[in-house]
């Protein structure tokens, strides 16, 4: 698998503009002869987008939770405050399911269980910390750490262009950007 931008910035440098499936095939072998990117298991690669969708739900329910408990805050009527305490504690039960999910898609593959297992030998990184890691990051363990502040969108670029010049700033948007660093802050 390749991302689909570095493909499309591919087809620019050769001033490839026209899209037809025909172009696409040619365009694609001729990027994999070219550029040689590194080949990845197609179940490897189902298990990080299956981890993906259960820490995305994982996040969901997480909000929904936050969420009935601001609304339990303000509320007086015992029937609703019931009703919200019967809320929470099923998605408490789903939040039990859905980290079992997790754990078997970290199990599955061998590269993502010692991943983890690194991982969380770090003091302050638990189980959710490292599932949002392995699912948002699967460049760790590839990348020295330059190359993944850049890909999260930390590091500090600069950009100059003649006599004009750009301080240097850490809060750009680069592949994983904002997103990811919101997605960590538990």
């Amino acid at each position: 698998m390749v991302h689909a931008l570095q493909v499309k910035k591919f087809a620019h440098a050769k001033g490839v503009i026209a899209k037809t499936d025909l172009i696409d095939a040619a365009l694609l072998a001729d990027y994999g002869l070219k550029m040689q990117p590194k080949l990845t298991s197609i179940g490897a690669t189902l298990i990080l987008n299956d981890l993906r969708l259960w820490v995305q739900r994982r996040t969901q329910v997480t909000n929904l939770i936050r969420l009935e408990k601001q609304y339990l805050e303000y509320q007086d009527n015992p029937i609703i405050i019931t009703s919200i305490k019967k809320n929470i504690g099923s998605l408490k039960s789903q939040i039990l399911t859905i980290d079992q999910e997790i754990q078997r898609c970290i199990n599955e593959t061998a590269t993502l269980k010692k991943k983890a297992d690194l991982l969380n030998t770090e003091k302050g990184i638990g189980k959710v910390c490292t599932s949002i890691l392995l699912s948002q990051l699967p460049e760790l363990g590839q990348l020295n750490n330059k190359e993944i502040a850049a890909l999260v969108g930390v590091a500090p670029h600069t950009r100059e262009s003649g006599s004009w010049k750009w301080k240097k700033n850490s809060t750009l948007c680069s592949l994983h950007g904002n997103d990811f660093c919101q997605s960590i802050q538990l």
